[in-house]
């Protein structure tokens, strides 16, 4: 008797536990053969590896990326089971966070649609000049979502490959 109690014991809480996790959609991101930006980027440096854009994920923005990082939290709530919160920074604040998306629009280029956007295992970080170029980093990197992302598959993670990418548009250079 006690034996088949501690059995249902067991199975009632394997039960319980299998039923608070959250459940991780297979990890699909795009390979260095599928990546294919257009704008072509001055410079891609395609690393292994990569980025799962999850629950925990948070959205930081410098002072003036508000817009972009609206855009983006839309962006991904429509695609996603989850909807990042959006918090505002000031200097070394994100080292806090350890899954996140940064919008920086106060680094210092040689162009207002310049931006630099690079993708390691725990950050994405978008920076340029001015909201100009934090849009084009931003629409870079929708194009490295696999694609299904905006077809209204909602899941409950997103992986982007690890990356580094700069973009000097060639009528920037021009100014």
């Amino acid at each position: 008797m006690k034996w088949s109690g501690s059995l249902i014991l067991a199975f009632c809480l394997l039960v319980c536990f299998g039923c608070c996790q959250v459940e991780k959609d297979p990890i699909i991101y795009r390979q260095a053969f599928e990546i294919n930006l257009t704008p072509k980027p001055s410079y891609l440096k395609i690393d292994s590896g990569y980025f799962e854009l999850n629950r925990k994920t948070v959205i930081l923005t410098w002072n003036d990326s508000t817009t972009g990082a609206n855009y983006l939290q839309h962006l991904i709530a429509e695609n996603s089971t989850f909807s990042p919160e959006i918090i505002k920074i000031k200097g070394e604040e994100f080292r806090q966070y350890p899954n996140y998306i940064m919008l920086n629009n106060e680094t210092k280029t040689i162009g207002h649609e310049v931006y630099s956007l690079v993708i390691d295992t725990n950050r994405v970080a978008i920076s340029a000049m001015g909201n100009q170029g934090v849009l084009n980093g931003m629409q870079a990197l929708k194009q490295l979502f696999v694609f299904d992302f905006d077809k209204g598959h909602k899941r409950n993670n997103w992986y982007l490959p690890t990356i580094e990418i700069e973009n000097i548009p060639v009528l920037d250079s021009f100014k």
